[in-house]
C-alpha cells in the first residue's frame, strides 16, 4: 500500500510538473502564434527585449473571465512602458468565432490563435495559465490558475523596474 501511494505521489508531481512546462527563455523559444486580424505569424521569440505576459485562456472558462478586467488595466497601465500581453485563446473555434467573443469580452489587449507547435511547446494542461517573461527574455513567473490581481500586477512592475505597489496603494488607485 506504502509503493501504491508513493508512486501516486510521483505521479502526481509528474503531471503538475508537465501542467507548467514553458521554454525558459523565449529567446529559446521556437513557437508561434497568430494576432486576430493579422495575417502573419510572429514567432514567440519576438517578444525578447519586453517584457512579454502571455496568457492561455478560454470563452468558457469562469476564472479566465474573471480575469479580463484586471488584463485589460494592465495594458492601459504598463503597455506605454514596454509591457506586451499576448492572449493565447484556447477555445479551438475558427478565428471569426474568437473575433466575435473578443468584442463582446472588451478585451483590450492582442488575442491569438495558439499553433500546433506553441500548444506543444506550452503543454498548458489547465487554464488560465500566464507565463510572465521580463525584458532579458527569462521566464520571470508562471500561475497556473487565476493570480491574485496585486501578485500579478507587482510581477509585471518588477520586469519593468518599477516600485512594487502596496495592497493599500493598488485599493487607493495610487501608482507612483
Amino acid at each position: 500500500m506504502k509503493r501504491l501511494s508513493i508512486l501516486v505521489l510521483v505521479l502526481l508531481l509528474v503531471a503538475a510538473v508537465a501542467a507548467i512546462a514553458a521554454p525558459e527563455s523565449i529567446k529559446e523559444a521556437k513557437s508561434t502564434y497568430k494576432i486576430i486580424g493579422q495575417t502573419a505569424d510572429t514567432p514567440i521569440s519576438q517578444g525578447a527585449g519586453k517584457p512579454l505576459l502571455i496568457v492561455f485562456w478560454a470563452s468558457w472558462c469562469g476564472p479566465c473571465m474573471i480575469e479580463i478586467p484586471h488584463i485589460n488595466d494592465l495594458q492601459e497601465k504598463y503597455a506605454p512602458q514596454g509591457l506586451k500581453i499576448v492572449a493565447v485563446n484556447m477555445d479551438m473555434q475558427p478565428e471569426e468565432s474568437v473575433r466575435r467573443i473578443v468584442a463582446r469580452l472588451r478585451i483590450q489587449y492582442p488575442v491569438a490563435m495558439p499553433s500546433p507547435e506553441l500548444l506543444r511547446e506550452y503543454k498548458v494542461s489547465a487554464i488560465p495559465t500566464s507565463y510572465l517573461y521580463g525584458a532579458d527574455g527569462k521566464l520571470a513567473r508562471t500561475w497556473v490558475g487565476p493570480p491574485a490581481p496585486l501578485d500579478l500586477e507587482n510581477a509585471v512592475r518588477d520586469t519593468l523596474g518599477m516600485k512594487l505597489l502596496t495592497a493599500q496603494q493598488a485599493t487607493q488607485g495610487k501608482y507612483e
